[in-house]
């Protein structure tokens, strides 16, 4: 309103790095006045510097047009205006009479003659009259103009928009002649970099290739085509790039170290540092601090505490570099030291508190994240969210639950449509066992994405659902969602904990149909071990045989489980023959001798039992305590928790056991002496030991109940002997009761029929 115009600083040091020479002056500070002009025409209404930078034009309120030029002449002659007018005007300078000269309108209103209805119809012509008919695109002054297309080389098109909203792009080929200059470059290399995605790599790739060699000595241009190329993941092409550099400044290393970490070549971020000999900015440090923190290694260590033990004093307040200084340290284990610098922040911000938290989470200190987490008294960002979700997933304990709950509570609307921050709620949830809330959380997101699907589906798996991974899976297809690895990789724990389920439960053939069904590429070895165990429970050994013959890569862990299923079939020299076969290239393992130990005990085979067991400890010298149970497992020790006399309906439990031996002696139960191998004491019998057995103390504190259930649970951390197996089943068959028993190795469904589904395979 002062008739003035002026051109100010724009420079920000975190930004733009180095201070720039521009075409009006050197940019030093923020707000720093560079150049005023005077107008007599009016208040300004609008202002446009050049694509190149160095001309500016005005226009006052008369409509005058103004133009001056930083250099001693125009090197860009073409002017386009609009405001009043309906239509963009284009206007040229003329340098040697110093005018600028109308040219044309982009779009011409015409006139038409017309009739009115009525005289067409009485053909009357002293009501002829001109109508004006407008034919511009717009109905309204124009509000605003920006470059719309370039053909690599000019502008050919512009867009308009007007007082109603209407947007109109104008081509401008053969009209007029606006070359790209550096800014436009710079601008258009960062949009595709933001972009990258096929079409930003097409053209960008063909505007560098044709791009002139004025801009190709061009460091700002360069670095932004430098950043352009990495993010398109053409490393090769970047890097020589940065070669044909000749005077490289500090902003070009620091694009290129950070191209190379979004490209995980940390190791080649720390060569290039190396390599400066220019003083470091704030940029470098944060740059350098997160290779090392990706890296994590002795190189990146070494390099990482010798810059920050180097830092001048100038980044010693700089909030943005501490913080990757404290990331960096917490990648590296050092807590204490990331505790030193944090504790040195004087204005502690919600990123440093985050920073230090996400640290203590990756050293497995949730509960030292969530006490940093109490004490801020900041406002809460969407990271704070997240992390603290996260920690509280880790411990999914009393203090984390409540803590986490809290939080998910308060949480403020406008993060409740944070796709991020509710994956990570529903992670929590899941780790807390809360199925139904992680659901409604995922049914509230309007947009899923492809890690929302993958949380709630690894969120089914964790609390034993894997079967409601397939209903996901579904809704997925039918919303193109287009499936990743770590998604695939769930779907692969899911159908191995399916097959697993199956094989606990003695549904065999089950377990091999869903094995069969998974394509060959996504077995992986924990389905491999999966299935082969639902063989063993199932004793189908001929299937277990083909399946083991077919993997390709057989890891010891799929040996042990091949191994365990020969000797539940006591199939103990083919059992011995293939952990020979694995010795000869492996160590041995203790697993696998164990294994063939609980099989061969099984089928008392007292020799056997001694020849496995002396071998063992031969092998095995420092495994004490596996070589304990080993010996349990040869002489059958049984805990006396099992005789627990403390329940308050002891004496009717005791007597109900002796009820149901009556029962299953009359169906033709006849107690096995060699699972008692200690020796009995006084008014003990064969019997009274067996029948103290905790599964059968179990089963008669079911049947003194009022009602009976109809069918019983039990689950016990010891394998069931097979005196309490063969009981059980008479049990279920004189009871008319389905009894479920779950030990340490499987779950046995014992029939109203007398008979179990592990078909005596345990």
């Amino acid at each position: 309103c002062d008739y003035r115009v002026r051109i100010y600083s724009a420079y920000i040091k975190a930004v733009d790095g180095q201070p720039q020479v521009s075409s009006w002056g050197t940019i030093t500070n923020t707000g720093d006045l560079l150049h005023e002009f005077q107008s007599e025409s009016g208040w300004i209404h609008d202002v446009c510097f050049s694509p190149l930078d160095e001309n500016l034009a005005w226009v006052s309120h008369n409509s005058i047009i103004f133009a001056v030029s930083a250099k001693n002449s125009f090197r860009e002659s073409t002017l386009i205006v609009a405001g009043h007018e309906f239509s963009p005007l284009i206007y040229n300078y003329d340098e040697r009479k110093g005018t600028i000269d109308f040219v044309e309108k982009l779009d011409q209103q015409e006139t038409s003659t017309g009739k009115l209805a009525v005289n067409r119809l009485f053909d009357q012509p002293s009501m002829q009259t001109q109508i004006p008919e407008p034919i511009s695109t717009h109905q309204s002054m124009i509000t605003q103009m920006l470059p719309y297309q370039t053909d690599h080389t000019n502008i050919v098109k512009i867009s308009s928009a007007d007082l109603f909203g209407q947007v109109v792009i104008w081509n401008l080929s053969g009209r007029v002649n606006l070359k790209l200059d550096d800014v436009i470059y710079t601008i258009v290399f960062n949009a595709f970099a933001k972009l990258a995605n096929d079409r930003a790599m097409k053209i960008g790739k063909k505007l560098l290739d044709e791009m002139s060699n004025d801009c190709r000595n061009n460091n700002i241009v360069l670095n932004s085509a430098i950043d352009m190329l990495m993010k398109f993941r053409d490393v090769e092409s970047a890097e020589r790039i940065f070669d044909s550099i000749k005077e490289k400044n500090i902003i070009i290393y620091s694009t290129m170290m950070k191209g190379y970490i979004g490209n995980e070549m940390s190791e080649k971020a720390l060569d290039l540092f190396e390599k400066i000999d220019l003083k470091l900015d704030d940029v470098t440090y944060i740059i350098v601090f997160n290779a090392c923190a990706k890296l994590a290694n002795d190189r990146a260590m070494k390099i990482g505490k010798k810059l920050l033990h180097d830092m001048p004093n100038d980044y010693q307040n700089n909030n943005i570099v501490l913080n990757s200084a404290i990331d960096m340290l917490m990648k590296f284990g050092n807590v204490e030291s990331a505790e030193c610098i944090f504790h040195s922040i004087k204005k502690k911000d919600i990123i440093t508190y985050g920073a230090m938290m996400k640290g203590c989470i990756g050293n497995e200190m949730s509960e030292k994240a969530l006490d940093l987490f109490e004490k801020i008294d900041l406002k809460l960002d969407d990271v704070i969210y997240t992390i603290v979700f996260n920690a509280c997933a880790q411990l999914a304990n009393d203090r984390a639950m409540k803590i986490g709950r809290k939080l998910l509570r308060e949480m403020p609307v406008s993060c409740r449509n944070n796709n991020i921050i509710l994956n990570s709620a529903i992670d929590m949830l899941m780790k807390f066992g809360d199925v139904r809330s992680a659901e409604c959380i995922f049914d509230s997101i309007k947009k899923k994405n492809i890690i929302s699907y993958g949380a709630l589906m690894s969120g089914y798996n964790i609390n034993s659902k894997p079967w409601k991974c397939f209903k996901i899976l579904e809704e997925m297809k039918q919303q193109g969602v287009v499936l990743n690895e770590h998604v695939w990789n769930i779907l692969i724990g899911t159908c191995s904990k399916i097959v697993n389920g199956f094989g606990l439960n003695g549904m065999g053939f089950e377990a091999i149909e869903l094995y069969r069904q998974m394509p060959n590429e996504l077995h992986d070895e924990v389905t491999h071990i999966c299935v082969l165990n639902a063989c063993s429970h199932s004793g189908l050994l001929d299937q277990a045989r083909n399946i083991f013959n077919e993997i390709p890569l057989k890891t010891e862990k799929i040996v042990t489980a091949m191994t365990d299923c020969l000797s539940r079939l006591f199939l103990f020299d083919e059992a011995e023959k293939l952990i020979d076969e694995y010795e000869k290239t492996n160590s041995p393992n203790f697993i696998m001798y164990m294994c063939l130990l609980s099989g061969v005990r099984n089928n008392r085979n007292k020799k056997l039992s001694e020849k496995i067991y002396n071998r063992m400890k031969s092998l095995f010298p420092d495994e004490k305590e596996g070589l304990t149970s080993s010996t349990m497992l040869v002489s059958n020790i049984y805990s006396s928790v099992a005789h627990d006399n403390s329940h308050p309906q002891s004496a009717e439990i005791h007597a109900e056991v002796n009820r149901m031996t009556s029962e299953v002696i009359k169906l033709g139960y006849k107690c096995d002496s060699s699972w008692v191998t200690r020796e009995l004491q006084e008014e003990e019998t064969i019997q009274s030991v067996l029948g103290g057995h905790s599964e059968r103390l179990a089963l008669a504190f079911n049947f003194i109940q009022r009602p009976v259930p109809d069918f019983i649970q039990i689950t016990k951390n010891l394998r069931i002997c097979g005196d309490c197996h063969a009981y059980t089943k008479l049990v279920a068959k004189a009871r008319q009761r389905d009894i479920i028993i779950r030990d340490a190795n499987r779950i046995h469904h014992f029939h109203k029929n007398g008979q179990c589904s592990c078909q005596d395979h345990f």
